[in-house]
């Protein structure tokens, strides 16, 4: 099919595939480039179309990565699963990677794509256990996306749905908050705020490991560092001053690991905080003015917050 018989299929509701996808996204970009369209009315021609890349797997972007099963779908990228045919053919082990795609609607968006570049890059100065390992970013054509690991697991607000109204217990919890605090402690040290720390973005592995995910709404702090990529927070880790707007600094990352902490540990966070079992009075002070909406009331790092809260 031609661009144009599919942007008049996709206007109708149907569907097409990846390499179909991008083919009205050349075209489009080629008629801005051209003059012919405004980049606004691009993005509008662009609206109707899937929100995600693509409808089935086994499309492949760059010659190199064949893609299979989405992973997950969010309001501005989709991740996919993917075998990258390069480290395959080198007998790399980590052929498996998930791919992060900006969704078709901000694909004609120049500040999209250079949030999720920024995003790439700091994620890019990372390199923990317990974050994501982000490999590379490219793009296909006008197909803007960032390879990363893949890891298999489920969310942490799974675990959080099956201890509903119960909890887990402290004792429980801990070894989980230690992981994130060390993974919060080495992005802060790096000079990253993750800025929309949430159970959804961290994922724990078969073997107990927490991973933190998607540095979506990430803020490089310091001279020189990238802007936040994407401005979404999520209302009910945030902080007063994050909720308002501010941009993401660490206070706001280790007062949302508190409230996960606590809501992993108490089945909820409902109500006036209550000292946990299994708690020192030290430690349960320190996570208690944690859980108090405000940068003010925060721990100085969230090194601190490991060694005074969780050892």
């Amino acid at each position: 099919m031609q661009p144009a018989e599919i942007l008049a299929l996709i206007a109708r509701g149907g569907a097409c595939d990846g390499a179909s996808l991008r083919a009205v996204v050349g075209l489009l970009a080629s008629l801005v480039a051209d003059g012919a369209i405004s980049a606004d009315e691009a993005r509008r021609l662009l609206r109707p179309l899937p929100q995600h890349w693509p409808q089935s797997g086994g499309d492949i972007l760059r010659q190199r990565f064949v893609l299979g099963e989405i992973l997950g779908i969010g309001t501005v990228a989709t991740v996919i699963a993917a075998r990258d045919l390069r480290r395959e053919e080198a007998g790399d082990p980590s052929a498996a990677v998930a791919l992060k795609l900006l969704n078709p609607a901000l694909i004609m968006d120049p500040a999209a794509r250079a949030a999720l570049f920024g995003e790439a890059r700091l994620a890019a100065r990372l390199d923990h256990p317990n974050i994501l390992r982000v490999l590379d970013w490219d793009a296909d054509g006008a197909l803007p996306f960032i390879v990363m690991a893949r890891l298999a697991g489920q969310p942490l607000s799974a675990l959080a749905r099956q201890t509903e109204g119960r909890g887990m217990g402290w004792a429980a919890t801990v070894p989980l908050g230690r992981q994130i605090a060390a993974a919060l402690a080495h992005a802060h040290d790096r000079l990253v705020a993750h800025g929309d720390l949430k159970p959804d973005n961290l994922l724990l592995t078969p073997s107990g490991e927490v991973v933190l995910l998607d540095f979506g709404a990430a803020r490089g702090m310091g001279p020189g560092g990238p802007a936040a990529a994407f401005a979404g927070f999520t209302p009910r880790w945030a902080t007063a001053e994050r909720a308002q707007g501010a941009p993401p600094e660490p206070a706001d990352d280790i007062h949302a690991m508190a409230a996960i902490l606590y809501r992993l540990a108490q089945g909820g966070i409902e109500g006036p905080p209550q000292r946990l079992s299994g708690m020192g009075r030290g430690s349960w002070e320190m996570l208690r003015l944690a859980l108090e909406p405000r940068r003010a009331s925060q721990p100085g790092s969230a090194q601190a917050f490991l060694q005074r809260v969780l050892e």
